[in-house]
């Protein structure tokens, strides 16, 4: 496997052709200014506004670029992701898997904090540190295009222990959240002993639905949320229904109209944050400065 060193360098005249077609934008009637019906339009035109006028991706590209990264072909597949190695050659190689929708970014601020062994920890000793390895999964961020169809769990499972291997990483943890949870899941049972541990998060919703936890454990104000919980992962089942039936009807908007593609990621965003009440309320566009 061919695995090489890559640097982000967006071309000045793809950012150009960005801010011309967020100034043509043709927006929708905004009938409310609420998100029940998915990303609201006066929200979205700040948001467009200030990637305009704000937003830096220099800055951001350069933020990124301190960061190692690699650049290779697996199973006729680009896969892009960081590569943070500790300065303990002993250290655990540790891949973290994002899930929808996000890629390797998530990881960044992260990366270099699991590869830095700290001080003592209080009470338990010294904390380990990783080799980190947080790839994007394809046909997200850098790991484009998609060059077939089929790219399920298993297909990834397989394609992420190999770069693990060709990294030289013979046996490694995982974390996964998502559909990343689902892929790590899938590594312990294809990768075996190579797998050291794996952590699986995934979001509330997805677990409301599968599982119903018996009433009387629950107080009345668990039980209404898991109910709501219940509900809302009803109606987010929507944008899974048509990205895995009918992806290419959606697939010209988000690729050519770049508030296409923000507003059908920020809204996931907005639902799967943490619904406490100082963040529940309606974010500042400076909040979602990385918009993929």
């Amino acid at each position: 496997m061919d695995i090489r060193p890559y640097t982000i360098a967006i071309p000045d005249a793809d950012l150009a052709d960005l801010r011309e077609r967020l100034e043509r934008t043709r927006w929708p009637a905004a009938l409310s200014d609420d998100w029940a019906r998915g990303t609201p339009v006066p929200y979205a035109r700040r948001l467009a506004r200030y990637w305009l006028e704000a937003y830096d991706w220099r800055a951001q590209e350069a933020r990124l670029n301190r960061l190692p990264q690699f650049h290779t072909e697996v199973d006729g597949q680009p896969i892009h992701g960081l590569h943070v190695r500790a300065a303990d050659d002993a250290a655990v190689p540790l891949l973290l898997l994002h899930g929808y929708p996000s890629c390797f970014v998530e990881f960044a601020g992260i990366a270099p904090m699991l590869a830095e062994r700290p001080g003592p920890m209080s009470g338990v000793g010294p904390a380990p540190s990783f080799h980190v390895v947080a790839p994007s999964m394809p046909g997200f961020g850098f790991s484009t295009p998609l060059t077939s169809h089929g790219w399920d769990i298993v297909r990834t499972a397989r394609a992420f222990d190999e770069l693990m291997q060709a990294l030289g990483y013979d046996r490694y943890a995982v974390f996964g959240e998502d559909v990343g949870a689902g892929v790590s899941e899938q590594l312990c049972l294809d990768a075996g002993d190579r797998v050291l541990g794996s952590i699986a998060a995934t979001d509330p919703g997805a677990i409301a639905t599968q599982y119903t936890p018996p009433t009387d454990h629950l107080t009345p104000e668990e039980h209404e949320r898991h109910e709501q919980l219940k509900d809302a992962r009803t109606e987010d089942f929507g944008y899974l229904a048509l990205q895995t039936t009918r992806p290419l009807s959606i697939a010209y908007g988000l690729t050519d109209s770049p508030m296409a593609q923000a507003t059908w990621i920020l809204e996931k965003f907005q639902e799967w944050t943490d619904p406490t009440p100082t963040s529940r309320r309606t974010p500042s566009p400076s909040m979602h400065s990385s918009p993929w």
